[in-house]
């Protein structure tokens, strides 16, 4: 399973099967992301929140690629837990982030622990809308005046930004961090 693949699945070999997943159809995808070439676009198998697959059934994937999709999700934790939740006895999840410095992320700070810790706890609607504000002002650069017209703009159309912001040794950090928030079998290789 592929989840956001979007325009990029990661490459694999001939002999495997992939399910796409995304949060939106992609009749959907085309309107709302107008930037990607359409008919480059992977077709999606499942339409489903990547944070909760809720009609992916518990260990039945043999495999989780989440390319560049954690920093995506308001609840990464939460988004960890799911996908281990679905997968089999054996199974891996392929975690590819972006660390901040070499992204349009490099003017943002780094997501606190305890921030993450709280989208998990408390839910994320709590920051949500500082999430947006932080995103239009210093990676978009909207002026302030405008700031959070653009923001709300964002946030009504359910736009995917980048949530949380990492750095290589503050993700190691995080993924270190749940300890007993994650199953006790799975096992980080870096």
């Amino acid at each position: 399973m592929e989840i956001g693949a979007l325009h990029n699945p990661l490459p694999i070999s001939a002999e495997m099967q992939v399910t796409y997943v995304d949060k939106l159809a992609n009749v959907q995808l085309k309107h709302h992301y107008p930037e990607i070439p359409s008919d480059t676009l992977v077709q999606v198998d499942i339409v489903a929140d990547a944070e909760r697959l809720l009609s992916v059934p518990d260990e039945s994937q043999d495999f989780v690629i989440a390319s560049h999709l954690i920093e995506h999700c308001e609840d990464p934790i939460g988004a960890l837990q799911t996908w281990i939740r679905v997968l089999r006895m054996h199974g891996e999840v392929l975690l590819a982030v972006p660390n901040k410095a070499l992204t349009f992320d490099r003017c943002r700070p780094v997501t606190p622990w305890a921030h993450i810790l709280r989208d998990w706890q408390d839910g994320p609607i709590w920051s949500r809308e500082q999430h947006y504000l932080e995103w239009v002002c210093l990676v978009e650069n909207v002026a302030d005046s405008e700031a959070h017209g653009r923001a709300l703009d964002l946030m009504k159309s359910r736009y995917s930004i980048h949530f949380h912001v990492w750095s290589s040794s503050t993700f190691k950090q995080f993924l270190f961090r749940p300890g007993d928030l994650l199953d006790d079998a799975v096992t980080i290789l870096e």
